[in-house]
């Protein structure tokens, strides 16, 4: 719901949706005489119909803003703050070159095998008088350099995301990071948008690695601390983890498509605690493990 210029929202108020331009209310709420005029002196709860009009106006001040206000619109950051601007290059320069990856399977394959048909360099070649009686010779090329080009391809994926998380993350440790006075969720926004090389079309490169220990292998290298015969994602994830190296999990586990998530945002606060998972634990499609959490060995979350 929209609420229009100068209305009066009281406290525990719940509001839905949209008639006629104004939100529509479902409860109206409470909201608390300062004067001690209820019932024996105590302050007493009263109807947003019988608030005063001069408190209808809802003026916000300094105290309202968060840190992520303060930071990059008050620049009042301990450190330098990204200009909007350059965010908004950085992820059209990022989508450009991302794309431009994804085409590059398709790419290689036609130019090696116009190489391998025709020969180098390109400008000395002559296409005329050159037939084939069989065209398996054609699509037999083409698909063993697609091979070829797709495992660089795929190759080309871990190496940027793996570089992009050790330079500009590091290894995250325990601890508040808020916005106005870490720049760790500036370089997280960054790093979010280099993860974008993992999309391929609908899905992602995980897509074909889902419960194999190749998966396991990946977020080994991100920092994730992984023990023996251990099962990631055999469905997928929904979220993979976002903060690998604050997780820890013990020998033979399976983790479905379960939430592993180490952060907390509350109030502009954030927060990162790490996530510790023991032996022998499943973890079924659906369940969430919050910060902080620890998973004792045997344990089974269905």
């Amino acid at each position: 719901g929209i609420a229009p210029a100068g209305w009066y929202l009281p406290e525990s108020s719940v509001w839905f949706g949209s008639r006629l331009g104004e939100p529509v209310l479902l409860e109206r709420g409470v909201d608390h005489r300062g004067d001690g005029g209820g019932k024996g002196g105590k302050e007493e709860p009263v109807l947003a119909s019988s608030v005063p009009e001069h408190k209808m106006p809802m003026v916000g001040d300094e105290s309202t803003l968060r840190p992520f206000g303060k930071a990059f619109y008050n620049k009042e950051a301990t450190y330098s703050v990204w200009p909007q601007s350059f965010i908004m290059c950085f992820s059209v320069l990022t989508t450009a070159l991302i794309a431009t990856l994804h085409s590059m399977p398709h790419l290689a394959a036609l130019h090696l095998t116009s190489g391998v048909l025709y020969g180098y360099p390109i400008n000395e070649r002559d296409y005329g008088g050159l037939q084939y009686s069989d065209g398996k010779v054609v699509y037999t090329l083409l698909v063993a350099t697609f091979i070829v080009a797709h495992n660089l391809h795929v190759l080309s994926w871990i190496i940027i995301e793996v570089i992009a998380k050790w330079s500009l993350i590091g290894r995250r440790a325990e601890g508040r990071y808020n916005y106005d006075t870490s720049t760790y969720n500036q370089r997280w926004e960054l790093y979010q948008l280099l993860t974008r090389v993992r999309r391929h079309g609908q899905g992602t490169f995980f897509d074909y690695i889902h419960g194999t220990p190749y998966i396991t292998a990946f977020f080994r290298l991100l920092g994730c601390r992984i023990g023996t015969n251990v099962c990631l994602y055999p469905t997928g994830g929904d979220p993979y983890m976002p903060e690998p190296d604050l997780v820890t999990i013990g020998r033979d586990c399976v983790i479905d498509k379960s939430a592993l998530v180490c952060h907390l945002n509350t109030r502009g606060n954030f927060e990162l605690v790490p996530i510790t998972i023991g032996n022998n634990v499943t973890l079924r499609s659906g369940s969430r493990i919050q910060m902080g959490s620890s998973v004792e060995s045997g344990s089974m979350l269905l």
